[in-house]
């Protein structure tokens, strides 16, 4: 195979499967049938919001997702597709660290990929850091 299409194949690769399979892995862990367990809850400086870490486990054959939902302080916790701002494969740890009234950070451990990838949430600012520790 010559270096062109070598190249040509791995540019495919990054910018077709890698977001595809992102989008897979997200839409399967916002499935209604997966067990939810939550985790840790805090609010915000102000009491105006709420985050809730929490576990979700879509069987044998999808393994284990981590995640965090944002929610109005009274609301109740809910997984879904408008609240989730981050949902992480596996079981390693996710720290959420107020940094402001209208700010949040999100710390991951280091290469972890993360879905979907928001910087914003309502009017909440939202920082996704990696961290070797917690």
């Amino acid at each position: 195979m010559s270096k062109l299409n070598i190249v040509l194949a791995c540019v495919v690769i990054a910018v077709i499967v890698v977001p595809l399979a992102g989008m897979i892995v997200y839409a399967t862990a916002l499935n209604s049938d997966c067990s939810v367990d939550p985790v840790e809850t805090g609010h915000s400086p102000d009491g105006r919001y709420a985050y809730a870490t929490f576990r979700k486990g879509c069987g044998a054959t999808e393994g284990w997702f981590q995640g965090v939902a944002l929610r109005r302080a009274d609301e109740s916790f809910v997984d879904d597709e408008a609240h989730t701002v981050l949902l992480v494969n596996g079981t390693d740890p996710i720290q959420v660290n107020w940094t402001g009234g209208n700010a949040v950070e999100i710390a991951v451990a280091p290469f972890v990929d993360t879905f979907p990838k928001m910087d914003t949430w309502h009017d909440l600012h939202i920082s996704i850091v990696h961290r070797e520790r917690f």
